[in-house]
């Protein structure tokens, strides 16, 4: 296809979603489709401003961002063959679980029930649980990333759960519609 052309087939693996911005794209741009630190660049999703036609006239500016299947964990270095759960609800006790498997459809979810289930304990049992069953460093370096750029759409839904499931059994956050962030947060007005 032509430079800057997206074919229908590549958009087979995105999701359009609506750029609410002003038109100088500086304040509320996706910390997606911007340069990052160098370790979370693994973590990073194939995000990028694209302009929208509907009947051959322009209709709107968007954000291809790339679904997440086992080509992304491919590509972000991560083991093809693990559980990936897209999130739509808080890891928190009297929470529903609400969530999407990704990868590994063939099983059931008995592992993000496990997971979610330790990680609502209290005191010490979810401490060392949480020692035992995350990615630390990985998730202290995501939690830190999303403070940088102030992401304001994160923790109550908007996330990926990864389990490495043939290696180390470890759980790791992974990003996933970042706009809410670099100041933007939904509230209208100057």
């Amino acid at each position: 296809s032509k430079a800057g052309v997206i074919s229908l087939v590549s958009l087979a693996a995105n999701n359009l979603a609506a750029a609410d911005r002003g038109p100088d794209w500086i304040v509320t741009l996706n910390p997606d489709t911007v340069p990052s630190a160098t370790w979370l660049e693994e973590l990073r999703k194939l995000a990028q401003p694209v302009r929208v036609q509907r009947n051959g006239v322009f209709f709107a500016t968007a954000d291809m961002v790339e679904d997440g299947d086992e080509d992304y964990l491919r590509r972000t270095g991560l083991d093809p063959l693990g559980a990936l759960y897209k999130m739509y609800s808080q890891f928190q006790s009297g929470t529903a679980l609400s969530y999407e498997k990704k990868t590994r459809e063939f099983e059931n979810a008995a592992d993000i029930t496990a997971f979610y289930n330790g990680m609502i304990q209290t005191g010490d049992p979810k401490l060392v649980f949480g020692y035992d069953n995350m990615d630390v460093p990985a998730t202290v370096n995501f939690l830190a990333a999303n403070s940088m750029v102030h992401n304001n759409d994160l923790g109550h839904k908007n996330y990926y759960l990864f389990r490495d499931s043939t290696g180390s059994l470890l759980w790791r956050i992974l990003p996933w519609d970042n706009d809410l962030a670099f100041g933007h947060n939904w509230v209208s007005g100057p």
